[in-house]
């Protein structure tokens, strides 16, 4: 009876985010749509895995097996997971809002600054001849193995933010031209390579694949077939990159260890099924798990993220601190790790069954408050904000979402509602 329901669940999932993605295949953009999207590559497609291979044991995870094993809290997974694409095709678009045109009709004042643009694009390079050793760099994910010494992997703090700003001054660059030129695109897909291999994380390749594909799009060389297929492609090509990566770097592969913990390995990295499920298990049997010693602690976190602990003991933890102590049925504590969870989950963690809506709702309203503005960039900015929530606690892309809240104030106020007009 299970199977079935989780076949359907993941056939209407299939469903919405096909109807997504023929929107954006149309020449339509919509941040909630990319959100459905990515909705149903975390919670969907674990449920054709489980079909397809089985579900993984968690035995390594005391919270992941129980919550796995539990049938009701799979048949709640089951429901939830499927009401929210509907709850957010309904509500999260802006009926208001038409096509979105060429980013550089309105961007050309980018042309202006192409020189910083380039500066950031191979900033990387020139950050790298000040590091403290940098033959080390030589070896791709370097920093993934454990083997820098502690001057190399505090001054690497510096080459990833300039790889991330190097990422930002090469889609700058590409949104300012008209029309992108392939000697130029070269270059600049060249310094990115750089400045992706000197990061050395999957992150940086996720971003720049998702940044660069919607600038693509928008200027309209991936309408219709063209993006379904690149979408696809690009699914498949990051799925292939992370499993070399997990072998060549992490040094986490068949070859090394069981086909069983590779497997487990990838479906706790690319899946939020069994995060969504442990939080919901915690809900039904509050004695068996409990994530949070209170509601809204990790909220409280949030608000007094860069107040220093040494000025107050008790600050709470970060989220993701709280549950992977739940995981390992261990009182809350620093790990220096944690498993990787969206804000789905930290919703009902922290309210309840309440946070089944409060969690959803709070995506649908930044990806309306994002596309009201009407401006090509803020909504890819705005996208990628949402997406993240669902990839990512908060603290992992603060200063991005921090980003965000300040542009969309300045654009408010730059553009009154009765003045506000289509930018892009």
């Amino acid at each position: 009876m299970l199977e079935i329901i989780s076949i359907l669940t993941f056939i209407w999932l299939a469903f919405w985010a096909l109807l997504a993605l023929r929107s954006l295949a149309s020449g339509r953009f919509q941040s909630i749509l990319v959100v459905i999207l990515v909705h149903f590559i975390f919670a969907g497609i674990p449920l054709l895995l489980n079909f397809l291979i089985g579900q993984p044991d968690y035995n390594r995870f005391p919270g992941f097996k129980l919550a796995s094993q539990d049938e009701l809290t799979s048949i709640i997974y089951c429901i939830y997971i499927s009401i929210i694409p509907l709850f957010w095709w309904f509500l999260g678009r802006n009926k208001k809002i038409g096509k979105i045109y060429n980013l550089s009709n309105k961007f050309s004042f980018l042309r202006k600054f192409k020189f910083i643009l380039f500066l950031l694009l191979i900033s990387p390079i020139l950050v790298l001849a000040f590091a403290p050793a940098p033959e080390e760099y030589l070896i791709y994910g370097v920093v993934a193995t454990g083997r820098l010494v502690d001057d190399v992997k505090n001054f690497h703090a510096y080459i990833s933010l300039f790889s991330v700003l190097s990422l930002i001054g090469g889609v700058g660059l590409l949104a300012s031209q008209p029309k992108i030129k392939l000697p130029s695109f070269i270059l600049i897909f060249f310094c990115l390579l750089i400045a992706i291999w000197l990061n050395g994380k999957r992150n940086i390749v996720a971003l720049s694949i998702f940044l660069i594909g919607y600038i693509f799009w928008n200027k309209g060389y991936l309408r219709g077939t063209k993006l379904i297929i690149s979408v696809a492609i690009a699914i498949i090509f990051f799925f292939g990159y992370s499993t070399v990566y997990q072998s060549s770097v992490r040094g986490i592969g068949a070859s090394l260890i069981s086909p069983e913990i590779v497997y487990e390995n990838f479906r706790i990295d690319y899946g939020r099924d069994h995060t969504i499920k442990t939080t919901i298990f915690a809900e039904l049997y509050p004695d068996e798990i409990k994530i949070l010693n209170y509601p809204g602690e990790s909220i409280l976190f949030y608000l007094t993220m860069y107040i220093p602990r040494d000025l107050w003991d008790e600050k709470p933890l970060p989220y993701a601190q709280y549950f992977t102590s739940a995981v390992f049925r261990s009182s809350p504590k620093f790990w220096g790790w944690s498993f990787t969870t969206s804000i789905l989950e930290e919703a009902i963690a922290n309210f309840g069954w309440y946070g089944m809506i409060i969690g959803p709702t709070i995506l649908l309203m930044i990806c309306r408050l994002g596309d009201r503005c009407r401006n090509g960039l803020i909504s890819a900015l705005t996208s990628l904000i949402s997406s993240l929530f669902l990839a990512v606690h908060l603290v992992a892309f603060a200063p991005l979402f921090f980003l965000w809240c300040l542009v969309i104030i300045i654009n408010r106020r730059n553009h009154p509602k009765k003045k506000r007009k289509l930018l892009v």
